[in-house]
């Protein structure tokens, strides 16, 4: 070691090198961090994440279990490249058996995503105080399994984890189910955009197209159920109708009761599907409400559908709580894979 200081010493160990930080390490111990994030048995919170997951049938096998994840704004750090602002991100996710017939602790599903936002000066001003919100999803089969999810953010290196246990149920032939209630503010075109890119690993993950795309656009599950009296309510869930027995889909209405502290409040009328696949015996429904006749406080959203004319009934339930309007609503940004941040 020299230095241009005259009649400067320099002492120093043989040997020695300092820790390099996150920026400065080689893409293969980058991957070696996640693996042993998704590994580690402890959490990690270093950056923090709210996570939501849902249920939605695909055939008599497999179901669709959406992952979304929402990243506080006042975590992100935001590089400057070339008079724009970037940040890049990976998600990763572990789906590991815990039943019978499967080795324990056997992985049966995995996904990998690496999300590089570039932002104009005048995008970044919107985005930089709205959060951003992650979707992926994976194939199960009914069974227990474990969920290990890991976001990194890529300019300081913080991660956050969550896990989760996933009961995916068997199909019920004899009578009608529904899938997960999923509740948002937002929706989004399908088509892709040059602010976004993604790079995907993880096959098994992989779906051309999922329960949560109807005609060309994708509804954004609300991570934390918090909605303001000046948004707009989009309800979404799917109804699988008996496979051992004649039904006609077109009979079924489906209707949203709103509870508060126990007591009913509110109530839509009965509506039809949106869609109905009569391959996979499947009905999707979709409506939209707005919430400024909703006095503040927290809800019960009860989706009931029924088949007239049968004996067919089934409902499940989701939970909101609902703000007042304090100024202009400024919706999620979303940056998960194929879309866009928001205007």
């Amino acid at each position: 070691m020299k230095v241009e200081v005259p009649g400067a010493h320099v002492r120093f160990r043989n040997g020695y090198y300092a820790p390099r930080d996150f920026r400065h390490l080689e893409e293969a111990d980058r991957d070696q961090q996640l693996a042993d994030a998704i590994h580690s048995e402890d959490p990690i919170v270093e950056l923090p994440i709210a996570v939501e997951t849902g249920m939605f049938r695909i055939n008599s096998e497999q179901v669709y279990v959406p992952i979304d994840a929402k990243l506080s704004a006042t975590a992100l750090e935001w590089a400057q490249k070339h008079g724009k602002r970037e940040a890049q991100f990976d998600f990763a996710a572990e789906v590991r058996a815990e039943e019978k017939g499967l080795p324990a602790g056997m992985p049966v599903a995995q996904l990998r995503d690496t999300i590089t936002v570039h932002l104009d000066p005048e995008r970044f001003q919107q985005v930089s105080r709205a959060n951003l919100q992650y979707q992926g999803g994976v194939l199960l089969a009914p069974g227990t399994y474990d969920l290990k999810f890991v976001a990194r953010e890529d300019e300081s290196g913080k991660i956050g984890t969550f896990e989760q246990t996933l009961v995916v149920p068997p199909p019920a032939n004899n009578k009608l189910t529904l899938s997960s209630v999923l509740l948002s503010s937002q929706i989004v075109p399908v088509e892709k955009s040059a602010e976004v890119k993604t790079k995907a690993e993880g096959l098994k993950a992989r779906l051309a197209e999922t329960p949560l795309e109807i005609n060309g656009e994708r509804i954004v599950p609300s991570v934390t159920r918090y909605f303001t009296q000046g948004q707009t309510l989009y309800v979404f869930f799917q109804a699988y109708y008996p496979a051992k027995q004649k039904f006609d889909p077109n009979s079924l209405r489906a209707g949203l009761i709103f509870f508060r502290g126990g007591l009913q409040v509110n109530a839509t009328p009965l509506f039809a599907p949106t869609e109905i696949n009569q391959k996979t015996r499947t009905a999707s429904f979709r409506v939209s409400l707005p919430l400024s006749k909703l006095p503040t406080g927290r809800y019960a959203v009860q989706a009931v559908v029924i088949g007239a004319g049968t004996q067919q009934a089934a409902f499940g339930r989701s939970y909101l709580a609902l703000a007042k309007s304090l100024a202009a609503p400024n919706p999620t940004t979303s940056a998960p894979p194929s879309s866009i941040p928001q205007k």
